[in-house]
């Protein structure tokens, strides 16, 4: 969705102040254990990120205002955590979720296929961790209990693959071939650093035809270890992501 500067004000109010407001309730009414999922993007400011794990910095004061309101989110939660006086924080980060009946990734890149829109950034190459959206509901169901208080996690599918080779079989569910045109990364994180601030000059409504977010975030890798999980949580991917998309095509 794109947002103006007005509206990521707006986003960062709901985003923070709503957190704030959600933990004062769950402490008022005697909650345990509060588990927020996040997401890898608190982390980035237009870097790769490769092997990442849980001592990888939040970053606040990214310049992508996306990400710098997912980090200050977190950091709330992770902060209010209280383990002696009987209410604990655990933040979950999915990286890239996906699965039946997604509206994001999938409608937006079925969307934009279907109008003829569609390119790749650097021919798809960029190397990415995803977590089908059974792994998270599971993540979550286990960080009601288990875990330590104060603590982040990463849950992702096992392995890694390019954006090219995940969005060809993701879209592919839906009998959707995309299309082989690519455009370089340096160049469309540029085109985005000129086109965006020209939109909320001018105070348009439409999204543009890229944001900085997305060319820099797509034209990165994005690779994660959920390895504190699986020992902390006793996290194990319930199905392959090979497994995931089979069920999604029958």
């Amino acid at each position: 969705m794109w947002k103006s500067g007005g509206a990521w004000a707006v986003y960062e109010q709901l985003n923070v102040e709503g957190t704030r407001q959600l933990l004062d309730v769950a402490k008022k009414a005697g909650v345990k254990r509060f588990v927020h999922v996040g997401t890898e993007a608190a982390l980035f400011h237009g870097q790769h990120m490769r092997g990442i794990d849980e001592t990888y910095p939040l970053c606040p004061q990214s310049p992508f205002p996306y990400s710098s309101i997912k980090a200050k989110a977190e950091k709330m939660v992770r902060d209010a955590n209280e383990t002696d006086n009987g209410f604990e924080t655990i933040a979950l980060r999915p990286r890239m979720i996906w699965g039946p009946d997604d509206q994001t990734i999938l409608a937006v890149v079925k969307g934009m296929a279907e109008a003829g829109k569609f390119v790749w950034v650097d021919g798809g190459k960029a190397v990415t961790s995803t977590t089908h959206i059974d792994k998270l509901v599971h993540a979550m169901d286990l960080a009601l209990t288990q875990g330590v208080g104060g603590e982040n996690y990463f849950v992702l599918d096992d392995g890694e693959t390019s954006i090219r080779a995940f969005f060809t079989a993701y879209l592919a569910t839906e009998g959707v071939e995309l299309d082989a045109k690519s455009v370089p990364g340096w160049f469309l994180r540029g085109l985005s650093n000129v086109v965006e601030p020209i939109w909320r000059l001018l105070r348009l409504k439409s999204a543009p035809p890229i944001t900085k977010f997305t060319a820099h975030i797509m034209s990165r890798d994005g690779r994660f270890t959920d390895k504190k999980a699986r020992t902390q949580l006793g996290y194990a991917p319930l199905i392959s992501r090979e497994e995931g998309l089979k069920r999604l095509s029958s």
